[in-house]
């Protein structure tokens, strides 16, 4: 499952994040214009190639990055309730942990949120809400 959701992620957005801004003169190989390469294929521009290209003298296209959207924090519900017990408990939680590494991996924020219903949960049930955390310097 990991895995073809990281398939799918990285089939949906393969574009490239930059754009051709304007040209700039540079040392970049893979952003040369077409006919800087073409002056390696004869004899004499071939040395005027590579002294342009040690002064970074080359042109070039200049990119200009653009912003990636989709890159919020990713927000979960994952219900605790009686009717998920068992099997589809099991299958939210291990979804809940496959989605907590893909934000990892693309350093997203996946900030832990926890929501209990007190009215819901009988005394001693492993559902039953946590007692809230207290500071050292507070006292019960």
């Amino acid at each position: 499952m990991k895995l073809s959701a990281l398939a799918i992620r990285k089939k949906v957005f393969e574009r490239s994040s930059e754009e051709l801004l304007e040209v700039e003169q540079g040392d970049a190989i893979h952003r040369l214009l077409p006919h800087e390469l073409l002056s390696l294929h004869h004899p004499v521009l071939r040395k005027d190639f590579y002294r342009r290209f040690l002064d970074q003298e080359l042109i070039q296209y200049s990119l200009r990055g653009v912003e990636e959207k989709g890159k919020g924090p990713m927000i979960v519900c994952l219900d605790g309730s009686s009717s998920m017990s068992g099997d589809k408990e099991i299958w939210s939680k291990a979804v809940t942990l496959t989605l907590l590494e893909i934000a990892r991996k693309q350093r997203r924020l996946f900030p832990p949120r926890f929501a209990f219903h007190p009215r819901n949960t009988a005394p001693g049930s492993r559902h039953e809400s946590p007692r809230p955390l207290r500071s050292r310097d507070e006292k019960p």
